[in-house]
């Protein structure tokens, strides 16, 4: 049993109490700076993990934006070479037939040529887009 008086108290028991109390003291600070860096790390998580939810998005929408515009390059460009194909069909019909037997047709083949001739260069430029 302790004596109830401090002078009754061993000098050793003393000591020996103010120096657990100093460690109790020491881990208590560090168990708060622990847990104060694990918040720290978990808001910096949570952080990281927004970003990476919006990064993946981003990088879906824009995904799907490359491959809408491939496909409306490979529309655009299967339209001209059909355009290309249609206007040398057109050439060579208008070069190899009589005049007399086809007269005709001359102005609808010109009328043709000329359309033709306008969205080949309006693709090359850009300003057409298929299906519009």
């Amino acid at each position: 049993m302790v004596p109830d008086t401090p002078s009754a108290t061993p000098v050793s028991i003393t000591q020996s109490l103010s120096a657990l109390r100093l460690e109790h003291a020491h881990l208590i600070e560090e168990h708060g700076a622990d847990r104060a860096a694990l918040r720290r790390c978990q808001a910096e998580l949570a952080d990281a993990q927004t970003r990476e939810v919006d990064a993946r998005a981003t990088a879906d929408t824009l995904l799907h934006a490359v491959r809408a515009a491939e496909d409306r390059a490979t529309r655009a460009e299967r339209a001209t070479v059909r355009s290309e194909r249609e206007i040398g069909f057109l050439q060579a019909l208008n070069v190899s037939s009589c005049q007399c037997h086809l007269s005709f047709l001359n102005p609808f083949i010109l009328h043709r040529l000329g359309e033709l001739r306008k969205r080949r260069s309006c693709a090359r430029f850009g300003s057409h887009r298929p299906g519009q």
